[in-house]
């Protein structure tokens, strides 16, 4: 097992909580207890409303966490600083079905449209991210790796978003970084990566050192490796723009791809999140 698994001491029932979410319309997917990151491998292919299939993975995982997607008709809008977000935009975000773990810090559910399918999966930093494919957020009832549980904070019909509120939160978000000619990564997605990628490490209490190689490689040393304590680490981006993993042991020597299916199977890390927007 990965050894900055968190202790637990506290746990859930999966079926419990997963059922209510599927009343409300919502397709779900088995996490791992107390943790983000998902139970199964390809789970956007996966996430489901079926009871029958809820009451499989129940038995395999009875204390799992419960994670709720964004889907063909669901869209997320998770605010890391909802006062700052109100703020920005000038008025509060209407009333919906919402929940919370951390204060200021809900998940706003609602009904996919025409705007919120173009607009994508985005995120501003700090204050929020719209999850629109492809993407979960842990469900109300689930355990936080905070401590908290995640409870429903106003309890509201799901309804299409609004589409001012989908141009105002698209007005907020800064233009789409692109790629250079060569096809290296532009420097202020570099930037993003490293920025993000250091304060990941910083919560888990690793050290990080960010340097650029000859090679021109963007390179971040960890002390420890984030899979094993016993050696350093690193992970790099090279300059044709290949977000790779690199590791200086041999048993870690990997790529996202099977790093990803690493925490799938071995977890508890709180990688799932992380490993998508370093592979953007």
């Amino acid at each position: 097992t990965f050894s900055k698994a968190r202790p637990m001491n506290k746990t859930v029932d999966f079926y419990d909580i997963a059922m209510p979410n599927i009343d409300r319309g919502l397709s779900v997917l088995p996490l791992w207890p107390g943790n983000k990151n998902p139970l199964i491998r390809n789970w956007p292919e996966l996430i489901t409303r079926d009871r029958t299939v809820v009451a499989v993975w129940a038995a395999q995982w009875p204390t799992a966490n419960c994670g709720a997607a964004a889907d063909v008709d669901t869209c997320i809008l998770e605010s890391d600083n909802r006062p700052e977000l109100e703020r920005l935009l000038g008025y509060k975000i209407p009333e919906c079905y919402t929940v919370q773990a951390r204060t200021n810090r809900p998940h706003f559910y609602f009904c996919q449209t025409d705007a919120t399918r173009a607009l994508g999966n985005r995120d501003l930093p700090g204050i929020f991210e719209f999850k629109q494919s492809r993407k979960y957020v842990v469900a109300e009832g689930s355990l936080s790796p905070y401590g908290p549980i995640y409870t429903l904070l106003l309890d509201r019909p799901r309804y299409p978003m609004p589409d001012k509120l989908v141009a105002d939160i698209t007005a907020l978000l800064p233009a789409v970084a692109k790629s250079e000619p060569s096809g290296a990564p532009h420097p202020a997605a570099v930037e993003k990566f490293v920025r993000r990628f250091t304060a990941y490490c910083d919560a888990l209490n690793v050290e990080t050192a960010v340097r650029t190689l000859p090679s021109g490689k963007v390179l971040i040393s960890t002390s420890p490796c984030l899979l094993w304590d016993d050696h350093d680490g690193g992970v790099g981006i090279t300059p044709d723009g290949v977000r790779c993993v690199q590791c200086f042991h041999s048993r870690c020597s990997i790529g996202w791809a099977r790093w990803a299916r690493a925490v799938e199977e071995n977890g508890p890390m709180r990688l799932e999140g992380e490993i998508r927007w370093a592979t953007k």
